[in-house]
């Protein structure tokens, strides 16, 4: 999918529908990450995951640490409806904010610190002199 597909609700909910088609490893992966933050992370970790698209990976985060807080980062309105969705369940442990990763510093999120950053699927979309 290109990355202009994100916003369109259609694409979004399409990709939803089977996020592992494009990358058959990638509940592997989870799994990985999942132990990494068990091994190195506070129980009650605050998150802030950029690029959460459709909640995928706030959800397991979410899943496995029941102290953990999570607050979720995408420019696609159409991603964040369905990750509202996904997250609802978890009700105040998780918060969204729409926002272009290419500005950095308005995202508007809380004055706070967080514990863990994550970043899965979002950087390979972005311009590489945006990565900075």
């Amino acid at each position: 999918m290109r990355s202009g597909d994100w916003k369109d609700p259609d694409a979004a909910r399409a990709w939803t529908a089977n996020p592992h088609a494009s990358n058959p490893t990638r509940a592997l992966h989870l799994d990985m990450l999942l132990d990494l933050l068990a091994d190195h992370a506070p129980p009650a970790m605050r998150v802030l995951e950029l690029g959460v698209g459709s909640g995928l990976v706030a959800a397991r985060v979410l899943e496995r640490f029941p102290g953990a807080t999570l607050v979720g980062v995408d420019s696609s309105e159409a991603m964040l409806a369905l990750a509202r969705e996904r997250l609802a369940p978890y009700g105040d442990r998780a918060a969204l904010r729409l926002h272009d990763l290419y500005e950095p510093d308005a995202t508007g999120l809380p004055d706070a610190a967080f514990d863990v950053a994550l970043n899965v699927q979002a950087l390979h979309n972005m311009r590489s002199d945006a990565h900075r």
